[in-house]
């Protein structure tokens, strides 16, 4: 009975151990990362998945809780898409959503106007 509870008591130490452990190795890290974020002059992002806005968007979060201005580089495959928005919305208006109100005209032509068609598609 006295060496189960000894290995009971033994097993309870190497979990105390094991979170304390943990903990300081948490704490090594948010230190090091805040050492880190002087360094940091520029984040690169996929504009719609990451950075949804100007004022609301994750990029602007980080530079508010970093306290200062980044470089913001856009990923190459993307980085048009701010400016066709901006354009799109110059001309027809803010989108309140992804189905944009001049964008149906097209979901009642049918799918035909939009995709090619089997034939084609086997060619490629």
């Amino acid at each position: 009975m006295e060496v189960l509870s000894f290995l009971a008591f033994l097993n309870y130490c190497l979990k105390v151990a094991k979170q304390l452990l943990l903990r300081a190795a948490a704490l090594q890290f948010k230190e090091q990362l805040r050492n880190c974020v002087s360094q940091v002059i520029g984040m690169r992002f996929d504009t719609k998945t990451t950075n949804s806005g100007r004022f609301n968007g994750a990029c602007t979060f980080l530079e508010q809780k970093i306290d200062r201005n980044f470089l913001w580089i856009a990923c190459r495959h993307h980085m048009f898409e701010v400016l066709l928005s901006d354009g799109f919305s110059e001309c027809f208006g803010k989108s309140t959503g992804l189905k944009s109100f001049y964008l149906r005209d097209f979901e009642k032509i049918g799918p035909s106007s939009t995709t090619m068609n089997q034939k084609s598609n086997q060619n490629l």
